[in-house]
């Protein structure tokens, strides 16, 4: 089989612009054509189990990624912060741009982005659902309940096996300082961002 090439870094930073055939548009959402194609086929056999899933949020870019971060950043909220402090707080559940897996296209936020509804009848079944076969579909969740850093739980979250090469890629390829372009950027060094936030273990 052939190799696939090595991510470039605008690949891992999401800087590119989506377009077939390598990506594929669901429901608005763009994922790299592979992710789809397991998504679909995860997507058809939940449905025979009558387990509706579907996509919130899939690729996003540098740009996305910047409004949403510094919408956080700049909230009345955390406006009392100092800025590693308020940087952590966003980095509960939202990636500073150039280091979420969203840049890669590889992975997928799914039904729902509120805790509730995986609490709710619906939403803990389509969760065991997935527990039981997104492997099947090379699909996995990233951030588990009892990791020791990085992101809270996300229950919501689901990653292509894909998404290992991007890493891999990532982990050798991009440091701390290369994280920059938006407001807080400078906190990423201090808080040793790749480490407890990118990598997995």
């Amino acid at each position: 089989t052939c190799q696939s090439p090595a991510p470039s870094r605008e690949e891992l930073f999401g800087i590119v612009e989506p377009k077939a055939p390598e990506w594929h548009k669901e429901n608005g959402y763009w994922l790299r054509s592979e992710v789809y194609d397991d998504f679909k086929r995860m997507q058809e056999a939940a449905y025979k189990d009558s387990v509706n899933l579907y996509i919130v949020s899939a690729f996003r870019s540098f740009d996305r990624q910047k409004t949403i971060w510094e919408r956080k950043w700049n909230s009345a909220e955390r406006s009392h912060m100092e800025p590693v402090e308020r940087a952590r707080h966003i980095l509960r559940y939202s990636s500073m741009p150039t280091t979420s897996r969203h840049h890669w296209g590889t992975d997928v936020d799914l039904n729902s982005v509120e805790f509730k509804y995986f609490f709710s009848k619906e939403g803990n079944r389509v969760l065991q659902w997935l527990y039981d076969h997104a492997a099947e579909y090379n699909f996995f969740r990233p951030y588990t309940e009892g990791r020791p850093k990085g992101y809270m739980p996300e229950p919501w979250h689901w990653s292509h096996r894909t998404s290992e090469r991007f890493l891999e890629t990532y982990l050798q390829t991009v440091s701390d300082t290369d994280i920059k372009g938006f407001e807080g950027a400078d906190t990423a060094d201090t808080l040793n961002i790749i480490e407890y936030w990118v990598k997995l273990d």
